[in-house]
């Protein structure tokens, strides 16, 4: 009683004194016989005490004070329990009977604890403790003397004098001691990311048609990949941030392939080893669409195919400096056929024209991705899987013989 109510928790101290005093009082004595209680100045003999014009069991902090007495033995909800927690990652606890407060946790070595009121945060530090179960003790013990002493109030004539005052009848000391625990089972994590590179940089490398950035891989827990976890997405580099797992097997598809490159479609096995960052290396297969593109000849007046030899030239750079095959036409049907074009941009560019025709200083860009195939200021034709389109050339003026 003593404890609870001038120590567990701070009420003005009159108001403790006197919850203190008056349920002591009802416990041990007979109703105002064997002792007159006149704190604070009341002339109530009657163990309840008046403060300040209100009996003390009339008011909240008694009701409090009787709840606290009530749940004394009362242990911290989580008593005796076990928790999973991760390595170096705060686990917070809160105690739904609310006594938490008055215990204290012991020390562990590699276990971080901060209470404050009813609940706890645990972190584990020592990175040895992983995958082991950590006893973390506790208690409620008092060694030293608990709350106010209790005094009363003495009065009497001896020898023709009088003695009044107030004697200390009891000092009160918590004699119990409540022990309890709780386990932490400690889950050792470690990171996962990944890191990808083309397999064939020959194709990929230095051309704007491939990327590495955009993949995503979803992380599953579970081989048929119905439990997820998380998702990883590269960066230009081709790496992924990391993803902090419990260490174990976990498993990882790709479900979002970068421009250029096709899905890979392979369930992949990882294994995440506690306290390590482990990376998955991931090859990403260029696609190679190998497009065909169709050039014909058009006069440009009469709209009639020219058969006659021409030659262009295919270029990787607008300035069209730099030459990647010089391709001669047909001389049946007068076409040229660029064959086994990769991802990429062209520059497409005539370098001899018909004879009896001007050179065309026109220059066709031609864009090839993973969306399809594209030129500027040129309608292109898909028939059979070959794009086409039209080249004209105009005439050459010819003056006329005088006679």
């Amino acid at each position: 009683i003593n404890y609870y109510a001038t120590k567990y928790k701070q009420y003005d101290w009159r108001l403790g004194h006197s919850i203190a005093q008056s349920m002591i009082w009802r416990v041990i004595s007979d109703e105002g016989l064997a002792s007159e209680i006149n704190d604070t100045g009341s002339s109530n003999t009657h163990y309840y005490i008046t403060l300040d014009g209100k009996r003390v069991d009339k008011t909240a902090e008694w009701k409090e004070v009787q709840a606290n007495i009530e749940k004394h033995y009362t242990k911290p909800s989580f008593n005796t329990k076990t928790y999973q927690v991760d390595l170096n990652t705060p686990y917070q606890l809160t105690d739904t009977n609310s006594v938490l407060s008055k215990y204290d946790f012991d020390k562990v070595d590699g276990v971080n604890i901060t209470k404050k009121g009813n609940s706890v945060i645990f972190t584990i530090t020592d990175a040895r403790l992983t995958n082991q179960t950590i006893k973390i003790p506790y208690h409620f013990y008092a060694d030293s003397k608990e709350g106010d002493s209790l005094y009363y109030r003495y009065e009497y004539t001896e020898d023709n004098v009088y003695y009044s005052g107030w004697q200390i009848c009891a000092e009160f000391y918590v004699s119990d001691v409540l022990n309890g625990y709780l386990n932490l089972k400690v889950n050792g994590n470690g990171e996962l990311n990944i890191e990808k590179e083309s397999n064939n940089p020959s194709i990929s490398d230095g051309n704007d048609a491939y990327t590495l950035e955009g993949a995503q891989y979803t992380v599953y827990s579970d081989e048929v990949c119905e439990h997820q976890v998380g998702v990883l997405t590269t960066d230009f580099q081709g790496k992924t941030s990391s993803l902090i797992l419990n260490a174990g097997d976990y498993w990882i598809k790709e479900t979002k392939a970068p421009h250029g490159y096709a899905l890979d479609t392979t369930i992949h096995k990882v294994k995440v080893e506690a306290g390590k960052r482990n990376t998955f290396q991931a090859l990403e297969q260029p696609q190679n669409a190998q497009i065909e593109i169709l050039l014909e000849k058009i006069d440009s007046s009469t709209k009639e195919i020219i058969k006659n030899k021409f030659i262009f030239g295919i270029y990787e750079n607008e300035e069209c400096t730099k030459l990647i095959k010089e391709l001669e036409s047909n001389s049946k049907n007068g076409t040229i056929l660029f064959e086994n074009l990769r991802y990429g941009v062209y520059y497409i560019k005539e370098l001899n024209a018909p004879k009896n025709y001007q050179i065309s200083d026109k220059i066709v860009k031609i864009e090839i991705n993973h969306e399809g195939v594209y030129a500027d200021n040129i309608e292109l034709t898909e028939q059979d899987e070959i794009y086409s389109f039209e080249f004209q050339n105009e005439k050459i003026d010819t003056p006329k013989t005088r006679r």
